[in-house]
């Protein structure tokens, strides 16, 4: 793997409070101004590009397009993050019980880290490995923090694999049960 030097200027700027002429915004069209024509992605917030005063500025769904294709390369680094997280996913299913903590799940997403370093496959400035294990009824917010000393119950239970590796990212989520779903758990 070998990285690009990028010949760039960086611009620092206070998050806030901010004094007058020190914001994000006002900082970038400092920058900006230089340039005769800005494009912005679509989905930026109205509110932010409301904020960035460019002279002929487009919204242009451009670089959302381009994502969508990928390169032979890009294709093969996503699939091997997949197989990381899906490796990872199999050895939750293998490890969590009724005595199994939340921090424990958490843990095995460190075997598949280490490995890369060992290896030295590893860049840690564009790679995170996260495996989560939500317990019921904590698994509704999958979004929140379970208490990491708690243990798992019948369900539903969430399992969920977010890894990002050397700057490709694949996600993998699972829905389980420790007993017998009810039968509304068992239809939805």
């Amino acid at each position: 793997m070998q990285k690009g030097i990028m010949d760039t200027d960086i611009v620092s700027y206070w998050d806030y409070p901010s004094p007058a002429g020190e914001n994000w915004h006002e900082r970038l069209g400092s920058v900006l101004e230089k340039y005769k024509h800005i494009g912005f992605e679509g989905n930026i917030p109205a509110d932010q590009y409301a904020l960035i005063q460019a002279h002929n500025s487009t919204l242009s769904d451009m670089v959302s397009t381009l994502r969508q294709y990928k390169s032979g390369y890009e294709v093969e680094r996503i699939r091997f993050c997949a197989q990381l997280a899906d490796r990872t996913m199999l050895d939750i299913f293998k490890k969590v019980s009724r005595e199994t903590m939340v921090l424990e799940m958490s843990a095995l997403s460190q075997i598949p880290y280490m490995e890369l370093i060992q290896k030295r496959q590893l860049d840690p400035l564009s790679s995170n490995l996260l495996a989560v294990v939500w317990p019921a009824p904590e698994s509704a917010m999958p979004h929140g923090v379970p208490d990491v000393y708690e243990t798992y119950g019948d369900g539903p239970n969430v399992a969920m694999t977010y890894y990002r590796v050397n700057g490709y990212a694949s996600e993998c989520e699972r829905t389980f049960f420790l007993g017998d779903p009810t039968r509304e758990e068992a239809d939805i």
